[in-house]
Formats: C-alpha cells, structure tokens, sequence
C-alpha cells in the first residue's frame, strides 16, 4: 500500500483472533465460576458449627487414611486442623482470581480434591460415588485449566490470565465478540448464593457443600408407640439422652439408605418429609416435629420449635415460600 496508509487484516487473521479472543473470555468465566465456588463453599463452612460438627470428622478421615495418629489430639488441635479445611478452599478460590498465584491455586487444588477423595472414599467416610465423581471431574478440569494456561503463556507470551479488555486490544475491535451478555450471565451465577443469607436460596444452590450450618428438620417418636409405627421405619429410630418419653426418628439416615446420598439440606424439604410421617402416622401425636434454625456463625447455637398436632403443622408451613407439602 501506500506510504502512511494502514494495511486491513488478513480474513484468516481476524478469525484466528476472534477465535482466541472467545476461548480466552471462555476460559475466564470458567475460573471466575470455579473461584466462586471455592469461594462460597468455604464461607458456608467457616463458623462454630463445621468446627464442632463435620469438620473434625473430615479430618479424623484424613489423617487415618494416610496413617497419621490423633490420639493425644487436644480439643484445640481438632478445632484448629477443622477450620483450615475451609481455609484452605478459600486460598484456592481466591487465588483463582490473580493472574500472578492463579497456577499455584490450580495444583493447590488437586491435592485438596485428593484429601477430599480419601476423607469420603472407600478409605475415609465411605460416601456416595456421585462424591467421588463430583471430586474427580474438578480435577479433570482444573488440570485443563492449568494446562490451558501454561499453553496461553507459551503462545502469547503473556500470563494467560489477561482481562477480556486487554485480549480485545489485540484483535479488530469491530469484529470482536460482544462478551457483555456471557459476562452478565455469569456475574448473576455467582451471586445467586448470597441469596441464601436472606432466606431466597437453598444450601446446596448456595455451594454450601458439607456445611453444618442450615437450618434443619428433627422428627421424635413417642417411646410408647414405636412398635405400633411402620416396620421400614422403627429400625430408625435412635434413643435420645434425655430421657423424656421421645426418641429420635433419624430421617437423614432413612433417606441415606433409601437414596444412596444425604437427606437435601433445606428445612423446607425436610418439613415435608416428617409432615408425611406424621399423615401416615396411625397416631399423629405420637409424632413430633422440631425444627432447628441456622446455626449462630460464632456459637453454633440455633433456636428450636416443635409443633405436634395437626393446626400447628399447618401453621408451620405457611412459613415457607414454596411449597412444603408431600407428594
């Protein structure tokens, strides 16, 4: 061309950017939802209740797998190994977010995933294999990331951890994609479990995987009218250290033997459950029901409620926004 004059992109040129710029915004989404739910999962389990609950036994499972002794373990000891759990994950989550460390999160990763396998594999707690599949399919991913990264680095010679703005300067600015909607979505996504402080979204939705904190749902069963309660369901029932006349029907264990996974951690759900009990019950006030609030973040404390008869379930589910009748 002409002295001065701007040479246009090659066809193949502006396609081949296009293409990197997309999988570039991409990859990025991908970490910023990942960090998010790091993030969210460890801020659910950093309170008394993990600490005094889950969390020991998450550690009792991991240390006896690798063969590592807590007999002479002092309360202490149990509290502080239980709170890095979390701490750990937000590390990871965190570090996901800055270009400099995020390499350094990838792999913390895989060894917290690891530790995660054994404490609930066949060597640790012994959980569902959908567990174990959720565990090992962040692996594969993140090892996918990490690998992306280190080839994005190699390729451009920059950290592959550039904005979306700063790849965009790259490319033809009138071709590249629009990444608003993409980056709207997901900014939405993230921010859907700080709905759960305010009641609007469950546990698990919220990434509160593990947490001891919801609120929850406990059915007791008078002493006197076990026997007379459906055979599936007198072989759970648990007696209770105050001897007060009522035993604990373990629903959670019910639905663990039914189901093959944990009872969904939502009082509301939980409601529903022991309300069908109670309809099938012969002898409705042999039947009560507690409901336990969330967990106090700094004491574990929570308020309870029973309710027993009929107009006092009723009037306990009108509580809930959705739905908390049985099907």
């Amino acid at each position: 061309g002409a002295p001065g004059e701007t040479a246009m992109p090659e066809p193949e040129d502006t396609a081949t950017r296009q293409c990197a710029v997309r999988k570039q915004l991409i990859r990025i989404l991908i970490l910023w939802f990942t960090a998010s739910i790091y993030i969210w999962s460890a801020w659910s389990k950093l309170d008394a209740s993990f600490i005094q609950s889950h969390g020991p036994k998450f550690v009792l499972a991991i240390l006896d797998a690798v063969g590592i002794s807590t007999r002479f373990w002092s309360e202490e000891n149990w509290q502080l190994a239980a709170v890095m759990l979390p701490i750990i994950e937000l590390v990871v989550g965190v570090g996901l977010l800055f270009r400099r460390i995020r390499g350094f999160a990838l792999l913390a990763s895989l060894l917290m995933h690891l530790l995660l396998i054994v404490a609930v594999g066949p060597w640790g707690l012994d959980h569902s294999p959908a567990v174990l599949l959720w565990n090992g399919f962040f692996i594969a991913q993140n090892v996918i990331l990490f690998v992306s990264g280190r080839r994005a680095d190699a390729t451009a010679g920059v950290s592959g951890s550039e904005s979306v703005n700063e790849t965009h300067t790259d490319a033809n600015p009138a071709s590249a994609p629009r990444p608003n909607f993409a980056i709207a979505v997901t900014v939405a996504v993230i921010l859907i479990p700080a709905l759960r402080s305010v009641g609007c979204c469950d546990a698990w939705p919220a990434w509160a995987v593990y947490a001891s904190s919801p609120a929850r749902v406990l059915v007791q069963v008078r002493n006197d009218s076990v026997d007379r309660q459906p055979k599936s369901l007198r072989k759970y029932v648990e007696s209770r250290k105050i001897n007060d006349g009522w035993s604990w029907l373990r629903i959670d264990l019910w639905s663990l033997n039914a189901t093959g996974t944990p009872i969904y951690p939502a009082d509301r759900f939980q409601f529903a459950i022991a309300r069908s009990i109670w309809e099938d019950s012969q002898f409705p006030n042999s039947i009560r029901v507690v409901q336990e609030s969330d967990a106090d973040r700094m004491t574990g404390k929570r308020d309870r409620t029973q309710v027993i008869d009929e107009s006092e379930i009723a009037e306990f589910g009108t509580r809930f926004r959705l739905n908390s009748m049985p099907r």
